[in-house]
């Protein structure tokens, strides 16, 4: 891993580039741009940031990179760093990233069918027709093993990185 002090006075125009569009890639999909940006910055320099130089080098507000950080360590791409005896926090784009965000996905099914469930039986209760509610039951389970298996896939697919990579 690089030191610390490698981190970039600026960032280099194509990289720029890459970074803005990521950033409105990722705001397409809902989440904020800076979200997007903030990840590309990372995944590009992979030396530890800390929020300031994030702020500085994306030449946004401090606070909206705190906030950022905070949702892209829920979704698992982001990973803390610390230095002994510095009181500063550093963040790295996660080793791990892919998988993490397949667990955040994985582990919202259970609570979305049981919710789903309730409703079936409210509705049953009700004397109503619940298709719909159960079309999307039935269609959420098959989109948690679709992800279950590409979890799977991938972890296998890095176990034999690492084999190659450690003979």
């Amino acid at each position: 891993m690089k030191k610390i002090l490698d981190i970039p006075k600026k960032i280099d125009p194509e990289l720029e580039q890459f970074i803005e569009k990521l950033g409105t890639f990722y705001q397409s999909l809902g989440l904020p741009h800076i979200s997007g940006k903030i990840m590309g910055l990372l995944l590009i320099l992979d030396v530890p940031f800390s929020p300031e130089d994030i702020a500085r080098l994306l030449r946004v507000s401090r606070s909206s990179v705190s906030t950022n950080i905070k949702l892209l360590s829920l979704y698992g791409f982001l990973e803390e760093f610390r230095i002994p005896g510095v009181r500063r926090k550093y963040f790295l784009f996660s080793k791990n990233a892919w998988e993490n965000s397949l667990k955040v996905k994985i582990m919202t099914y259970t609570p979305f069918h049981e919710i789903l469930q309730e409703g079936i039986s409210s509705m049953k209760k009700a004397n109503r027709s619940p298709i719909l509610l159960e079309e999307l039951l039935e269609y959420t389970k098959q989109e948690r093993s679709l992800y279950e298996n590409l979890l799977k896939n991938w972890k296998s697919i890095l176990k034999k990185r690492k084999k190659k990579e450690n003979p």
